[in-house]
């Protein structure tokens, strides 16, 4: 039994491999990898050729927001309220604030769902 656990030692002790080759064999590693990814990336890239025509679309005109007021009671509510122009009966969004009012970013995004 003595005879196999010192076998076992000297197979570990020759298998062993220290801290730094480790890191040194696996950035060789890595780096090769990743040559050989961005080498196969290039190459699909440059067979790629393009099919049919592209079309581009007539650029939108953007939504328009406006602040406005609603009465509720006595009191007189502001309000944001954004649609597209130019367009009979077009939806809109209208978001009336809770506390602390509208900001240009709530307005923004009120105009891109518009």
């Amino acid at each position: 039994m003595s005879e196999t656990k010192n076998q076992n030692e000297s197979a570990a002790e020759s298998a062993a491999v220290s801290r730094r080759e480790f890191l040194e064999q696996s950035a060789t590693i890595a780096g090769g990898t990743a040559l050989l990814t961005t080498a196969a990336a290039h190459e699909l890239n440059a067979q790629a050729k393009p099919r049919g025509v592209i079309r581009r679309t007539p650029p939108r005109e953007s939504p328009h927001g406006e602040m406005v007021q609603f009465k509720s009671g006595d009191k007189m509510i502001p309000a944001y309220f954004s649609r597209m122009p130019k367009t009979k009966n077009p939806p809109g969004i209208l978001v009336i604030h809770e506390v602390f009012g509208l900001n240009d970013h709530i307005k923004s995004i009120c105009d891109r769902l518009a």
